[in-house]
């Protein structure tokens, strides 16, 4: 089975719930804990870690204190980082959904104080984008490294 095809019966799955993408982010990133010694992530894990961003047992907050200096870090090289790239890209993303709440609220293709363009505001809009944007032809056997996961993650964000 194709990631790509197993990420659209998730999206279609969870539209209705009201979780914010705030919340998906830091379930995502307390989830994906597990895996920061692996180089790589399969497929099937990968999907089994969106699938479970879901369950409001897993909804975890991300201590603001850690976010505020995240909110400088620039992208540039970010995918090279392994985990701490990805981790670094929803710390990232977390502070600019805070930020953007905090001030004019959410409109497609809204820049953050720090430049960051944003397009996609809701779980489903952000999985949707990240999917149609980078998932090609992965399978849920194929080993999927950080630098791809962490693209999703952009992906999410800015692709229309």
């Amino acid at each position: 089975m194709l990631l790509k095809d197993e990420i659209c019966i998730l999206h279609d799955q969870n539209q209705a719930t009201s979780l914010s993408l705030i919340e998906y982010l830091s379930a995502l990133w307390h989830l994906s804990l597990k895996f920061q010694d692996s180089e790589t992530v399969s497929g099937e894990e990968f999907y089994e870690l969106l699938k479970a961003g879901f369950v409001p047992s897993n909804q975890k907050s991300i201590e603001v204190s850690v976010l505020k200096p995240i909110s400088e870090l620039e992208y540039e090289g970010i995918e090279e980082l392994g985990f701490k790239g990805w981790q670094l890209t929803i710390f990232r993303q977390v502070s600019n959904l805070i930020e953007i709440a905090n001030t004019e609220g959410f409109y497609e293709g809204q820049s953050t104080l720090s430049g960051d363009c944003w397009h996609n505001f809701d779980p489903y809009a952000f999985l949707e984008c990240a999917n149609a944007g980078l998932v090609k032809d992965q399978s849920l056997d194929d080993e999927l490294p950080w630098a791809f996961l962490t693209r999703f993650l952009l992906f999410g964000q800015m692709y229309e």
